[in-house]
């Protein structure tokens, strides 16, 4: 950890350089800490608000799948697969899942290949 100072605003210096890293190892060897750097601690360790995590941080590709497809209302298969450098059969399959959950329709027309159709 910093050392400290007794100079004015060298503590609040020592506490902004204190990092995860620092105080793991202080945790580990049972050092004691002020109470002034307890809260600068708590504050390091805490983890972050649920409001922080968001589905547009976290995606899978099968969610980017959905959206491509919500935003198309209409895709050939093979258009997506290729959009998402994959093969036909992983999109069907992906394909087959979001239809299960009632989130897309496969449709087969005459001529032509599979077609995904977003449902509202």
């Amino acid at each position: 950890m910093a050392k400290i100072k007794k100079k004015r605003g060298s503590v609040k210096k020592a506490i902004k350089k204190t990092t995860k890293k620092s105080v793991k190892k202080s945790i580990k060897s049972k050092k004691t800490v002020k109470k002034s750097k307890l809260k600068k601690l708590i504050t390091i360790l805490k983890p972050k608000k649920q409001e922080e995590f968001s589905s547009k941080i976290y995606s899978t590709d099968i969610d980017r799948f959905y959206e491509f497809i919500k935003s198309s209302k209409k895709v050939q298969l093979k258009k997506a697969a290729t959009k998402f450098k994959i093969n036909k059969k992983t999109a069907e399959d992906w394909s087959k899942i979001l239809q299960e959950h009632s989130l897309i329709e496969i449709a087969y027309p005459v001529f032509g290949g599979p077609e995904l159709l977003w449902k509202k």
